[in-house]
């Protein structure tokens, strides 16, 4: 978390610094640098946990996407639910659609209140990926016009993607709809 907090590093060494901070109870049996097989047990997450929530707000508002992007990613990974406020503000202002995905998907590991917000946004975004992770999310959701959204959005004119994860998304949901 230390390193991961220093601004004398890159950024990407940073990001990968919270990518291996977001695995930390199961993390892969690759080895991060030489790529040989090493597994390491699983582990607890507490430690991990405790040491990003106090530096999470500082990195979640930091000016580099790739550090932002990663930080939003482990908050969600070990469920970090204080960083839910500044997650969503990133959701829904910030400039990097990567940065909004990975906020989206952080808001939905977290299962905050304002998912529903933040995906209604990103489903209304230009950015066909941002679109497309919106539409991905919204059978979670429990609001009561998401099938007839769902089926708009899987018969509109635009992107593929954004098209078939409607379709899948509709083919996920239940009920008589």
């Amino acid at each position: 978390v230390r390193f991961a907090a220093r601004k004398d590093v890159p950024d990407a060494v940073r990001a990968e610094a919270l990518k291996a901070l977001a695995e930390w109870e199961k993390p892969s049996g690759r080895d991060r640098i030489l790529h040989v097989w090493r597994p390491i047990p699983t582990r607890d997450a507490s430690a991990a946990r405790e040491g990003l929530s106090a530096a999470v707000d500082a990195l979640l508002e930091e000016s580099s996407d790739l550090v932002k992007e990663a930080a939003a990613q482990a908050a969600g990974a070990l469920e970090i639910k204080a960083a839910g406020t500044k997650i969503s503000q990133l959701a829904l202002k910030g400039k990097s659609p990567g940065v909004r995905i990975a906020a989206l998907k952080a808001l939905s590991a977290l299962k905050d209140d304002r998912l529903a917000v933040a995906v209604m946004a990103a489903v209304e975004d230009k950015d066909p990926n941002l679109r497309k992770e919106g539409t991905k999310l919204l059978s979670q959701l429990k609001a009561p016009n998401v099938v007839a959204l769902l089926e708009k959005l899987a018969t509109e004119e635009g992107a593929v993607g954004v098209r078939q994860n409607a379709v899948e998304s509709l083919g996920r949901m239940a009920g008589a709809d």
